[in-house]
């Protein structure tokens, strides 16, 4: 290791020697696939602010070659959907840093937020009803603070002035009707769920981290009632509940030996909280997304995916408690967004959202209109929408070959 670089290393057991083929500085990291005959190896490598791709080197370090230039700035993802029917999400520019862009309805163009305000990097975003973006943005020259655009307005406002240092930032903000902020405050990392509203006023830390206590992935609704995902103490991943009041109570909990993690919470303004809730025996695992009402009754698990590969995507759910998530197509290994409506009766109909291959990272608003991150067959990640209720779907990105965005009213 050098720094933040992992390389790639290589050995003759029988000599008792170890060679070290690479030795890039920045974020390289490097898992060989194997190793020929004529002792080239093949590996995954990660350029710097890049996206994994296939590299091969001889065995004495020499011919090292990137075989294929995937990159990140080809990635839309993690949509926002409010009841106006407008979309924020995560964009990336030509250098394939992560920004911020926005959608103020179907027919208009799509606006590089982070262009327009000066912001550098976007890590989480979030957006309520009223067109107020709470987003964790790195500005030029500052550490990871917790930010505000109005979309209303056209304002821009960085809410904390935090060092660039490790340890300590904001992240996973979520932003209520009252324009109420519950966000993960970490200083000197120490983690803890923390309020600000949007004028900059009534900040309050309302949790009170141990030395091995964690806490984060904060979702708040116009109750303020906070969801978050919590540990005590233990490797055991919980959600947890708190109030402006600071009273805390446990949504799950688990004492079971084998290991449960409930993570990623997102809660209704009728108090039914959907999350990622992965379950491990002896011999498997299990990813799932389960449902629960805030006072941990009526506990439902909506399915199981062994290999883990789409559901470990975030969840949404609505007022009227349907929960969405991403769910593995039973036809061809893809994934569709699955649709949980509860019933009268306590049962839960499914239906889905098919798209003509990947469907991830949903979100919806009360009116049924469903943003999502939509992946083609040749990787490319895009945000479409689709209808609940009209059953009309939608392609509202479109990336050219460099990676950016296009129009989409010229589309």
């Amino acid at each position: 290791y050098s720094g933040f670089s992992m390389d790639l290393c290589a050995g003759d057991w029988t000599e008792g020697f170890v060679a070290r083929l690479t030795s890039e500085e920045g974020r390289y990291f490097r898992y060989a696939k194997g190793l020929t005959d004529r002792g080239t190896i093949a590996h995954e490598c990660l350029p710097q602010y890049s996206f994994p791709n296939l590299c091969a080197i001889s065995i004495d370090g020499t011919n090292n070659t990137q075989l294929t230039f995937l990159n990140k700035d080809e990635i839309n993802s993690e949509p926002v959907i409010n009841d106006r029917g407008q979309i924020v999400f995560r964009c990336k520019n030509g250098d394939g840093f992560p920004q911020a862009c926005a959608i103020n309805d179907f027919n208009s163009d799509i606006v590089n937020l982070s262009e327009r305000f000066g912001i550098e990097l976007v890590f989480d975003v979030d957006m309520n009803d009223h067109g107020v973006i709470a987003m964790s943005c790195q500005l030029p020259e500052g550490g990871d603070d917790l930010c505000v655009i109005d979309l209303e307005s056209d304002s821009f406002n960085v809410l904390t002035d935090l060092p660039d240092i490790l340890g300590t930032g904001v992240s996973d903000p979520s932003i209520n009707n009252n324009n109420l902020i519950a966000y993960r405050c970490l200083e000197s990392f120490d983690s803890n769920i923390c309020v600000f509203n949007v004028d900059g006023t009534d900040r309050d830390v309302l949790t009170k981290a141990g030395d091995n206590d964690d806490f984060f992935s904060a979702t708040i609704n116009d109750h303020n009632q906070i969801a978050f995902s919590c540990e005590f103490e233990s490797s055991v991943r919980n959600v947890c509940l708190i109030d402006l009041e600071k009273n805390l109570s446990h949504v799950t909990t688990d004492a079971s030996l084998l290991e449960t993690l409930y993570n990623d919470p997102h809660i209704s303004n009728a108090g039914r909280i959907s999350m990622n809730c992965t379950e491990t025996t002896e011999s498997e695992s299990f990813y799932s997304v389960c449902s629960v009402n805030s006072d941990g009754t009526d506990f439902v698990n909506h399915g199981a995916d062994s290999t883990g590969s789409f559901v470990t995507n975030d969840s949404a759910i609505t007022d009227e408690n349907v929960v969405l998530y991403a769910c593995p197509s039973a036809q061809d290994g893809s994934a569709d967004i699955c649709v949980m409506r509860p019933n009268e009766n306590g049962s839960w109909s499914e239906s889905r959202i098919v798209w003509n291959w990947h469907a991830l990272d949903p979100s919806i608003n009360n009116r049924g209109e469903v943003a999502f991150r939509c992946t083609d067959l040749q990787g490319n990640h895009n945000i479409c929408y689709h209808n609940l209720v009209t059953g009309e779907s939608q392609q509202l990105t479109f990336l050219d070959q460099r990676g950016e965005v296009g129009d989409i009213a010229s589309q």
